[in-house]
């Protein structure tokens, strides 16, 4: 059976109280993964008591071996505490000696404590300042006309959002739980935190978690034709693999019997071979890419497919000598008006090209008419149809063309 609730170094001792109650139901506890999946196996309803010990399992750069943490269990089961999981720093028993510390007092485990929670709080803090730019980057596509462009960037700004709540809520759960047990002399008074416990905390990552797999994966799935899928592939491989090999490598280095100074410099040197490699390859990549075949030619135009959002049916741009269109027919009016205005909105606040933007709707029989630029680019909008257009309007043979482009809703194939 699998429960989710988020074990945090705020809240292991509510985790105890509730593994306790679940083995009364007779669900006993085998293991956690990524800190909010609690899976439980059916059993006889039992009383069991459990207790997390606080050991230096690992920190930034150093961790226990296989050998030691076999160790460490071997002298715990001599008190009676048998091993079940370890979460960091957290290592979760069943015992019937709950009271008996492994420890000679509990100096010693507060100490670890207290400095884990500091980390904590150090990295969600740095991690929150992260996650508020590019919330400010992300939010300002999802406001954007980029919004209806891309499938991708319709949950990229929730997700991000999301997190960045969720690593906020972090923040304050850390800082009250550090501040409330400052003085605290024995781990039996520690006062927990259930704001991290219920249920809210770890559905708000866990729906942070969907909103950027879904995202991930439209990247594959809604693909910008102008790159293409095996391209898109291409130029995902080398992030992936490089990322895996810092998986299988971080627990390795940080176990191997060297300097603390060495390992460092060993995880500087790979996230500057991240970097690098990733780099790289996506140039040579990029580089070694076959031309836009994307790209046809129908009724005198050069007609190349752009991306588009699930409220789209055409986001495509016509081109010959004379004139240039970027076509976009939407699904319905409300969404090509809310397009349209997102459109506008952009050119208004283009530093250059802003003071230019106009309605010229009255001098034109097209729709709505914008002016976009000093030169000749307009904003036209006719029910479905969105036309941006680069060309001279008061050319007859353009303006035919014009009419051509927001009658044919159905798109010219």
């Amino acid at each position: 059976m699998l429960r989710f609730r988020f074990l945090t170094y705020a809240n292991f001792g509510l985790f105890e109280n509730w593994y306790k109650e679940m083995a009364k139901k007779g669900y006993e506890i085998e293991k956690i993964k990524f800190s909010f999946m609690n899976f439980f196996k059916k059993t006889e309803p039992k009383d069991v008591d459990y207790k997390f010990v606080i050991s230096n399992n690992e920190d930034k750069y150093n961790a226990f071996s296989k050998q030691e943490l076999d160790d460490l269990n071997e002298m715990a089961k001599g008190y009676g505490y048998d091993f079940i999981f370890k979460s960091y720093n957290m290592n979760l028993y069943k015992t019937k000696a709950k009271d008996k510390s492994l420890y000679n007092d509990d100096v010693e485990e507060l100490k670890i404590l207290r400095t884990s929670v500091k980390r904590e709080i150090i990295s969600t803090a740095i991690l929150s300042v992260v996650l508020l730019l590019l919330h400010f980057f992300t939010f300002a596509n999802f406001l954007s006309e980029e919004f209806y462009y891309s499938n991708y960037s319709m949950v990229l700004a929730p997700s991000i959002l999301l997190i960045l709540i969720f690593d906020l809520l972090s923040l304050v759960d850390y800082s009250v739980f550090y501040r409330r047990n400052k003085d605290v002399s024995h781990t039996k008074d520690l006062k927990f935190s259930r704001l991290s416990f219920s249920k809210f905390f770890v559905y708000l990552i866990m729906t942070s978690l969907i909103l950027i797999i879904v995202g991930i994966t439209l990247q594959f799935v809604d693909v910008n034709p102008t790159i293409g899928l095996k391209n898109t592939l291409l130029l995902w491989t080398p992030f992936v693999l490089m990322w895996i090999l810092v998986f299988l490598f971080r627990k390795k280095i940080k176990t191997m019997n060297i300097s603390t100074a060495s390992k460092k410099k060993i995880f500087a040197l790979i996230v500057i071979a991240i970097f690098g490699i990733n780099y790289f390859m996506n140039y040579s990549i990029a580089n070694k890419m076959p031309g836009n075949k994307n790209t046809e030619v129908s009724n005198g135009y050069e007609v190349t497919k752009l991306s588009k959002g699930m409220f789209l049916t055409e986001h495509k741009i016509y081109s010959n000598d004379e004139l240039s269109v970027e076509r976009t027919i939407s699904k319905d009016e409300t969404t090509s008006n809310n397009l349209y205005k997102r459109i506008i909105k952009n050119a208004k606040n283009h530093p250059y090209f802003g003071e230019y933007v106009k309605d010229i709707s009255k001098e034109y029989d097209y729709g709505k008419t914008y002016k976009l630029s000093e030169g000749n680019r307009y904003a036209i909008l006719k029910d479905r149809v969105i036309l941006v257009v680069e060309g001279e309007l008061n050319n007859p043979e353009i303006e035919e063309e014009i009419y051509k482009f927001l009658g044919d809703v159905n798109g010219k194939e």
